[in-house]
């Protein structure tokens, strides 16, 4: 089931059999600031709910290495195979030497966890899902800063390539400037021959007539 949540705050998963149980843990995570999804088991989920989660709490009691446990179940999924997971479970964690002998497909090793015996207390399973979360919240911004570097040096070695537009856009200039002196001499020139032609027009009809005789 769902519960009303902050948008911004991660969800995690709570995958547990017993329902009084189940139902303590979420109020304690929900008070922490969580958003809680719980469910006796992924089959009870939608699609929906298990792509928006963070993290996995699971209670897989007598199911550590069987085939049908929920690790196996979430080693299936895209998603879920990724995401940090807290083991509920009344048996002992288990040595490395058994955990080499499970079945590859609950694949553990392959994500984040921490193993909480039962009956454990809940601040020490408050502090194993922070822990997760800001493991996880590390790896995303190291994630995020390494596309940035890689975005930049792609950036940076497009800007390297040789290219002729520069020199086609100096070519432009240079033929807008020339084109502009080129009219602006023509104009004086047209100026000019005007100015020249009042000139002349003006002193020749101010010249003084010789005077004709009068007088035979």
């Amino acid at each position: 089931m769902s519960q009303g949540h902050n948008p911004a705050a991660p969800t995690v998963l709570v995958l547990e059999a017993e329902p009084s149980l189940r139902r303590l843990i979420v109020l304690g995570l929900e008070h922490q600031g969580l958003h809680v999804i719980a469910a006796s088991s992924l089959d009870a989920l939608c699609a929906a709910d298990l792509d928006a989660l963070d993290l996995l709490v699971l209670d897989i009691d007598g199911a550590m290495a069987s085939k049908s446990s929920p690790l196996a179940a979430i080693h299936a999924h895209a998603h879920l195979s990724t995401l940090p997971i807290v083991i509920l479970s009344w048996e002992n964690q288990p040595s490395p030497q058994a955990r080499e002998s499970w079945d590859a497909s609950t694949a553990l090793v392959a994500v984040p966890y921490t193993y909480i015996a039962k009956p454990f207390d809940a601040r020490a399973l408050y502090t194993a899902i922070a822990q997760q979360l800001r493991h996880q919240a590390e790896l995303a911004a190291l994630a995020e800063a390494r596309a940035e570097e890689l975005l930049y040096a792609r950036s940076a070695a497009a800007g390297n390539t040789p290219t002729i537009w520069p020199f086609v856009t100096a070519v432009g200039l240079l033929l807008a400037v020339f084109g502009f002196l080129l009219q602006f001499a023509i104009a004086i020139i047209g100026i000019l021959i005007v100015i020249t032609a009042l000139l002349l027009w003006t002193l020749g009809s101010t010249r003084p007539q010789p005077l004709q005789m009068a007088l035979e």
